[in-house]
C-alpha cells in the first residue's frame, strides 16, 4: 500500500492473538538501575522473553520491571500495572521525577505498584535508540550544518536520511517485525504470570491505553479494572485526524477566554493575534539560546519562526499547569518579548530524549502508516487553512516509503486497525484540551466497552491523572473501591480556569517530567 508524503513523529481475532506460554520467560531479581527516591520500597526484576514471539526461533530480549511496594506489607492481591505513553516512552527513566506526583498517591489502593518499561525503551534491552537523528535534530535547529546555511527542505532531507541509516542500522541487529502494540500486550501477560498474578489493574496514558486495550482484546481474563486516561483507540488515525484535532483544541481556548470576562478585555481577539504571530515569524524569524532546564547546557541560535510557534503550542496545549498562562504566553510573543518562550522551547526540545525513537517508528509504520492512504495526511491539513504555512512544511519533502520500509517489513494484520470490545470495567478520562487524543476518542472508547465509565474534564490538557488532582482522586477510588456505584465525582464540579494576566517573574517548567503521547511533527 502506498503511504503518505514524509511526517516526522517526535515528541499514538483471536487469529492473531498471541499465547504466551509457547516460549519461556525467565524471571530474575536485578539491582535498579535508574535513581530511586527515597524511603520507598522497590524490587527490580528482569524478565526475559521472545523478540518475536510469531517467530519459533526468535531470540530473547530483556524487559526491565520495578514493583513499588506498598508500606503496610500486606497490600491487595491485584496490583497496578502502569503503561506509559509514546510509543517508545520510558518510565523508569524518570521515575525519580514522577514518583511523589504520579505513583505514590496510588498507595491509598492500598496495592503495589507494577512499572516497566516497554520492549524496546528505556532501561529494558535493546533500547532502539536513534542516537545520530536525535543530536542532528537539535543541532539544526539553527538551520546550519557545518558553517553552511539550509533551507527547510535541506533540513528534512538529512532528518529524513539520519532516519532511515537509523533504521538499517537497527533491523540489521534486531526483528524489528516483533516490535508492536500485540508483541506489548504479550509481555503484560508473560510479567503477570511471571510474578504469579491472578489478576492485575491497568493504568495506561495516552499510547498506553492503545497497549491496554489490545492487552483487554488479548488476554480478557487477566485484569480486574482498567482506567484509559486520553484515549487512543486502535481504529483511530493520529495523523490524518491530527489537524482536526489541534484545531478543535485551539477553539476550545480561543472560546474560553472569549468568553471569559476577564481575558477577553485582556487578550481580545485571540486567534487572530496568534495566527498573526505565526504569519510575522515566518516571515521573519528569531533566533536565540534556549536553556535546557536538566542540564547546564543550552541550544544555541534555535531560529523561532512561525512553525516552531505552532508546534511549540500545539505541545503545550498537553500540560494542564501551562493552560492558564497560554493567552499571556500569545500576547507576550506578538509584543516581542520572548523571555518565557525562550525557557518553554528549552523545555519542549529536551523532551526529545524522551521517546526512544527507533521503537516511536516501529510501531507507527507497522500500526498507523500502514492503515494510512497516500495523500490523506495533506487532505486532511488542506481543510484548515490557518495551518497552511505549516502543512506545507511537513508535507512536501521525500516519500514516507524509504522510512518505513526500514522500520516495517511485514503486512500489518488488520485487527491491528479495529475497535476493541471488552465487559472489563474501565474508566476512561479526557482532557477538553488535549490536542492529540481528544474527548471523541474517549467517546469511541466507550461505546465498544459495556461495562465502562467516560468522564471528560474540563480545563484539562493531555493525561489528567498523570499528577494529583480531581482526575488522579477519582482513578484512586475507582482501583479502590469495590463497589464503583458509589464512585464520587463531584470535585469535577470545582475545576475552574482562570487565565494568568498577573504572572510575573520567572517561568516554571511543570512538575511533569515529560510530555505523553506522540508530539507535533
Amino acid at each position: 500500500m502506498a503511504r503518505p508524503s514524509r511526517y516526522i513523529v517526535l515528541f499514538i481475532a483471536l487469529l492473531f492473538v498471541t499465547v504466551v506460554s509457547a516460549q519461556t520467560s525467565t524471571l530474575r531479581e536485578s539491582n535498579c538501575r535508574f535513581n530511586i527516591p527515597e524511603n520507598i520500597t522497590l524490587d527490580c526484576y528482569t524478565l526475559r522473553v521472545p523478540e518475536n514471539r510469531q517467530d519459533s526461533n526468535s531470540k530473547d530480549i530483556l524487559l526491565s520491571i520495578a514493583i513499588v511496594r506498598h508500606p503496610s506489607g500486606n497490600p491487595e492481591p491485584d496490583p497496578i500495572m502502569f503503561l506509559q505513553g509514546g510509543p517508545g516512552g520510558s518510565t523508569l527513566s524518570t521515575f525519580d521525577l514522577t514518583y511523589a506526583s504520579r505513583f505514590e498517591p496510588l498507595l491509598a489502593t492500598n496495592r503495589d505498584i507494577i512499572l516497566f518499561d516497554q520492549r524496546g525503551t528505556g532501561k529494558s534491552s535493546p533500547r532502539l535508540d536513534c542516537g545520530v537523528y536525535n543530536v542532528l535534530q537539535v543541532n539544526l535547529l539553527d538551520f546550519e550544518f557545518d558553517g553552511q546555511s539550509l533551507s527547510r527542505d535541506d533540513v528534512e532531507q538529512r532528518l529524513n536520511q539520519s532516519l532511515v541509516t537509523c533504521g538499517e542500522r537497527l533491523a540489521s541487529v534486531h526483528d524489528l517485525d516483533g516490535y508492536n502494540t500485540r508483541e506489548n500486550a504479550a509481555d503484560i501477560e508473560a510479567i503477570r504470570l511471571a510474578l504469579g498474578y491472578e489478576q492485575v489493574n491497568l493504568w495506561g496514558i495516552s499510547y498506553g491505553t492503545k497497549l491496554a486495550l489490545t492487552a483487554m482484546r488479548d488476554y480478557p481474563d487477566s485484569f480486574r479494572r482498567v482506567v484509559l486516561d486520553s484515549a487512543y483507540p486502535l481504529e483511530a488515525n493520529l495523523y490524518t485526524e491530527l489537524p482536526q484535532n489541534f484545531d478543535r483544541a485551539l477553539h476550545v481556548l480561543f472560546d474560553d477566554c472569549r468568553d471569559d470576562m476577564a481575558c477577553n478585555q485582556t487578550y481580545p481577539e485571540l486567534e487572530t493575534v496568534l495566527f498573526g504571530v505565526i504569519e510575522r515569524l515566518n516571515e521573519r524569524a528569531i533566533r536565540f539560546d534556549a536553556p535546557n532546564p536538566y542540564t547546564n547546557q543550552v541550544y544555541e541560535d534555535v531560529i523561532l519562526d512561525g512553525n516552531l510557534l505552532l508546534r511549540s503550542i500545539f505541545q503545550l496545549l498537553y500540560s494542564t499547569d501551562i493552560l492558564p498562562r497560554l493567552p499571556q504566553l500569545i500576547y507576550e510573543a506578538d509584543a516581542n518579548n520572548f523571555e518565557s518562550w525562550l525557557v518553554l522551547i528549552g523545555w519542549l526540545t529536551a523532551q526529545r530524549d524522551a521517546i526512544s525513537t527507533g521503537m516511536n517508528y516501529a510501531v507507527q509504520c507497522q500500526e498507523e502508516f500502514a492503515f494510512t492512504e497516500a495523500g490523506s495526511i495533506r487532505e486532511a491539513w488542506s481543510a484548515f487553512p490557518n495551518f497552511d504555512e505549516y502543512s506545507q512544511y511537513i508535507d512536501f519533502t521525500a516519500d514516507l516509503d524509504p522510512i518505513c520500509n526500514v522500520f516495517n517489513q511485514v503486512d500489518s494484520p488488520e485487527i491491528a486497525n479495529f475497535a476493541v470490545a471488552s465487559d472489563i470495567p474501565t474508566l476512561i478520562i479526557a482532557g477538553e484540551y488535549d490536542p492529540i487524543t481528544p474527548p471523541r476518542w474517549g467517546e469511541m472508547v466507550a461505546n465498544q466497552l459495556t461495562n465502562s465509565l467516560y468522564l471528560e474534564f474540563e480545563a484539562h490538557g493531555h493525561g489528567p491523572t498523570s499528577s494529583q488532582g480531581c482526575a488522579q482522586s477519582i482513578m484512586i477510588d475507582y482501583l479502590r473501591l469495590e463497589d464503583v456505584d458509589t464512585l464520587d465525582t463531584t470535585c469535577m464540579n470545582d475545576i475552574v480556569l482562570t487565565f494568568s494576566g498577573t504572572m510575573r517573574g520567572d517561568f516554571d517548567i511543570p512538575d511533569s517530567a515529560s510530555i505523553h503521547g506522540t508530539m507535533m511533527p
